[in-house]
């Protein structure tokens, strides 16, 4: 699996926001709000390819938090990434 290259990541005080930066200029229409732990695994994942148990183990390396429910976290916002087109 691999993120988009074109979404960045952004802070602006202690929020975090995943921007498309595809189109001319930026599209404030596709913003992503991320919290600590989604915004922690596409900085740690967003320029290189990934599999699913990648990220669960960077999860459980930074958070308390046991495999399977990393897994089940993960599948579920990697869907959601890829609803939303954030995925290449």
């Amino acid at each position: 699996m691999r993120l988009r290259d074109d979404i960045k990541l952004f802070e602006v005080g202690t929020d975090r926001f995943a921007v498309d930066m595809s189109a001319d200029g930026v599209d404030y229409t596709h913003l992503y709000t991320m919290n600590d732990a989604t915004a922690m695994l596409w900085e740690a994942f967003h320029d290189k390819d990934f599999t699913l148990e990648m990220m669960v183990e960077k999860l459980c390396a930074e958070y308390d938090v046991t495999p399977e429910v990393a897994r089940k976290d993960i599948s579920q916002m990697l869907s959601e990434w890829q609803s939303y087109g954030m995925m290449a």
